[in-house]
């Protein structure tokens, strides 16, 4: 099968990751890939045989005055037209799919012609701008299907349309070798989060450093490591919140790692406190590489975690119950390793060959359904 994704860029984020673990399976499994991107940047490995194609003519608007912006923002929409249009002339797709409603305008102009598919990673239970929330309620009409991460988005969508449906995004690292976790569970230590450290707020690491304080008063041992890149201010700001609360001393901030896998590895508990959470895979992520995780019950996690079977969610928002559930685990090394030993089990439904698959099925459902309407 011959596909068409678009997609900004494939530098950093969780989104482009998706797409190219995606692309990397999808040709394993013998299909024709072709990405089109704005910006020719790429933070992953991709298999040489998927094919990238730069938006020719694309200069990306920085600098300059305001006419000289909105100028540029000119010459690149007309940029994209012509792309577009000799993108889809040249591959001659089965499916176009637009990841992150990337040139929603310009791609629609060929509704009727091809399937189209948006691919949605924004969820309903965050505050988005007008132009985002504006494309998933009414835009996303317009595709021939559209995708969400969780049942949650897909439940919120139906007030808008139906044709859409879950698609979860495939893991990035292969779960660990149980023996392997078995040799190296007794040198694991300390509790882990990740995210990005502007996006504190959102990620909740204010709750998580309020939790953690309370959790120390039992277990003053432990330490807390959050991995992520992020602006002196909002570093500041945790790191002067760790010293009213008394834990200076035992929270770390580590920066941008390119190793999460291995620093998994050596983690006890990994942490998931987010206000709102699309999907979390960094807890796929963590699961994979044997952590046992805490989660607040949250839309996209709760479709992750099975609570008190690979994992524990904890209601939403609440400190208490947070530390309540970290003590608990880092109390009882046998229920730890239980709940571990099961997440690296059922991790595996979140595959790469199985939700590639599922999109295969999609594809082949939605060009059956395309050709009795076009005949």
């Amino acid at each position: 099968m011959k596909l068409l994704f678009f997609i900004s860029s494939l530098a950093n984020g969780g989104a482009e990751r998706v797409l190219c673990v995606l692309s990397n399976e999808l040709v394993r499994q013998g299909h024709e890939v072709f990405i089109s991107v704005d910006i020719p940047q790429q933070s992953y490995d991709l298999d040489n045989r998927v094919k990238i194609l730069p938006v020719a003519g694309y200069r990306k608007p920085i600098g300059g005055g305001f006419f000289w912006r909105i100028k540029q923002k000119l010459v690149n929409r007309i940029a994209f037209n012509r792309h577009v249009k000799q993108t889809i002339k040249a591959v001659c797709p089965e499916v176009i799919i637009s990841f992150l409603g990337t040139k929603t305008d310009f791609i629609l102009m060929h509704h009727g012609k091809i399937p189209i598919v948006a691919s949605e990673h924004y969820t309903f239970n965050r505050k988005l701008g007008f132009s985002k929330l504006f494309r998933i309620r009414y835009k996303n009409k317009c595709y021939d299907h559209v995708t969400f991460l969780t049942r949650w988005d897909v439940a919120l969508a139906l007030r808008y349309y139906t044709h859409s449906s879950v698609m979860p995004n495939p893991l990035t690292y292969e779960p660990m070798d149980k023996d392997e976790f078995l040799a190296e569970f007794n040198n694991r230590r300390n509790i882990l989060a990740a995210g990005r450290i502007d996006a504190w707020h959102v990620k909740g690491f204010d709750l998580l450093i309020r939790a953690f304080a309370r959790m120390s008063q039992v277990l003053p041992a432990i330490q807390l490591d959050i991995a992520g890149a992020g602006s002196e201010k909002s570093l500041n700001y945790l790191k002067s919140l760790a010293r009213q609360e008394g834990v200076e001393d035992r929270v770390r901030f580590l920066g941008f790692r390119s190793d999460m896998d291995r620093l998994m590895k050596t983690h006890r508990l990994f942490v998931l406190s987010s206000r709102t959470e699309g999907f979390g895979m960094v807890l796929t992520e963590a699961m994979a590489n044997g952590c046992t995780c805490v989660s607040f019950d949250l839309p996209g996690p709760s479709e992750i975690i099975i609570d008190q079977t690979d994992g524990i969610l904890v209601e939403s928002g609440n400190i208490d119950k947070l530390a309540e559930g970290m003590v608990e685990l880092l109390k009882d090394d046998d229920r730890r390793r239980l709940l571990a030993l099961r997440g690296l089990d059922d991790i595996r439904r979140f595959s790469a060959n199985r939700i590639a698959e599922r999109w295969i099925e999609l594809f082949h459902r939605l060009i059956g359904e395309f050709y009795v309407k076009t005949d």
